[in-house]
């Protein structure tokens, strides 16, 4: 499990240059400096003023945790989990492994978890949002972004795919091309399956933010899924 995990959040985490876009103003871009607003209320900015880095609210080159290269934020474990259930579902997702973990010190709505290095900032500083300039740091509980720890109503991850498995026959085998690039690890679905967390895509190209593949017409749907 540990060597899955890593080749995990080395995919999910990479900076190559691969990615088509950068985070910079992007809805990840939590710096001081960062000019993205949510879409959802073009009053909300995100950000902190105590830093105008914006990797930083990720990775760290000293003191940096070991749950993903160089990670920046405190542990999180969550509790009181609701599972992703149903009954054309066959698979037990799992929440508390994988990159759930790193992606919800932040989704669940709450950005100001304590980081371990924030800018030369004592250990453990936790970030504040600037009442001045109207920035916050906390997920309006309209927003899209803001999960919680209630997984009824969203796409299972922590689940190894396999389409023999899947008594309703609707998904493709797993040595498709396109499902193949979409699975980490061991065949398996995590959130960096369909999120690229380092390149928000554009809407020119048709790709909505962070999506491993455009959904126009259910595109990145259709990747995996037949029907």
């Amino acid at each position: 499990m540990k060597r899955l995990f890593f080749l995990l959040v080395i995919l999910s985490f990479s900076v190559s240059g691969t990615y088509a876009a950068s985070i910079v103003d992007s809805a990840h871009d939590l710096s001081g400096s960062s000019t993205f607003v949510s879409p959802s209320d073009s009053s909300i900015q995100y950000g902190s003023t105590d830093t105008d880095r914006l990797c930083v609210f990720c990775h760290t080159p000293h003191y940096a945790k070991t749950s993903a290269p160089l990670w920046n934020r405190s542990d999180v474990t969550l509790t009181d989990l609701v599972a992703y259930t149903s009954s054309t579902f066959d698979f037990t997702p799992d929440y508390t492994s994988g990159d759930v973990p790193l992606c919800m010190s932040c989704h669940d709505g709450d950005m100001t978890r304590a980081l371990v290095n924030l800018n030369g900032a004592a250990p453990s500083a936790v970030l504040t949002p600037d009442s001045g300039n109207g920035r916050t740091l906390t997920i309006p509980g309209t927003a899209a972004a803001l999960l919680g720890t209630d997984f009824t109503n969203d796409h299972p991850v922590g689940f190894v795919y396999d389409h023999n498995a899947d008594s309703q026959n609707a998904l493709k085998d797993v040595t498709d091309a396109g499902v193949a690039a979409l699975l980490r690890g061991s065949n398996e679905v995590w959130c960096a399956s369909c999120h690229n967390v380092h390149d928000p895509g554009t809407d020119v190209a048709g790709k909505a933010p962070f999506l491993r593949v455009a959904n126009t017409r259910s595109d990145l749907c259709l990747t995996c899924h037949i029907k």
